[in-house]
């Protein structure tokens, strides 16, 4: 429930209701299990734990480095507001700040594309490597 909320929190500014955490909740949960259970479905035993630690610490590491980098390109591309704006300077920020917004979407989304088509990448390879 907590990780949903926080989504909810971060992306939309308020928390879940109690209907919506009903509904969220248990997307959150097996999205993330599936997950897990995907990448450590051939880690032996003796190391699942430490495998584990690997996967989150690495997932967590991800998740900074995107923030930063992705926040960098932002700000870089918007520009800085002046102090003292007018109403020109107002509507000039807010298209920079518009087209900023698009560059790191479109960044994002061929980052998502680039990892679905590796995944199928993967999957496939599994497939024709899988004995018959």
């Amino acid at each position: 429930m907590k990780t949903a909320d926080r989504i909810s929190e971060a992306l939309r500014g308020r928390h879940l209701t109690k209907a919506e955490k009903k509904k969220a909740c248990p997307v959150v949960h097996y999205a993330f299990g599936a997950l897990m259970g995907r990448v450590l479905s051939r880690v032996p035993v003796a190391i699942a734990a430490d495998a584990s630690g690997v996967v989150v610490t690495v997932n967590q590491l991800g998740i900074v480095v995107g923030i930063a980098a992705f926040g960098s390109l932002y700000l870089n591309l918007a520009g800085k507001l002046p102090a003292t704006a007018g109403a020109r300077q107002l509507t000039a920020f807010a298209l920079s700040s518009a087209h900023a917004y698009l560059a790191v979407t479109v960044g994002l989304a061929a980052l998502a594309l680039a990892g679905a088509a590796l995944a199928l990448a993967h999957a496939r390879a599994a497939a024709i490597a899988a004995p018959q």
